[in-house]
């Protein structure tokens, strides 16, 4: 991956060529918060994100998770577990 700077307000900032926009770690699995799904995933498409890693943190958020990425193709998931 080749690095160049970029300059924003006057300060060199690293910039990177990049191949894919990976989000590793999400919670989208909100329903109340985020309401209509679709939406939501295509407004992370817009944004640029091909692949996400949805992360439950008890059994319910898990499971919510693990049906979101069976909807949608670049949406992964992490299961709570000890």
């Amino acid at each position: 991956m080749q690095k160049r700077a970029k300059f924003v307000d006057g300060n060199a900032k690293k910039e990177y060529n990049r191949d894919a926009m990976i989000d590793t770690h999400a919670h989208i699995n909100y329903p109340e918060r985020y309401g209509d799904e679709g939406a939501l995933f295509a407004g992370l498409a817009a944004a640029g994100i091909e692949k996400l890693i949805d992360v439950g943190w008890n059994y319910d958020s898990s499971l919510y998770a693990a049906r979101q990425a069976e909807r949608c193709p670049f949406v992964y998931f992490a299961a709570f577990g000890y």
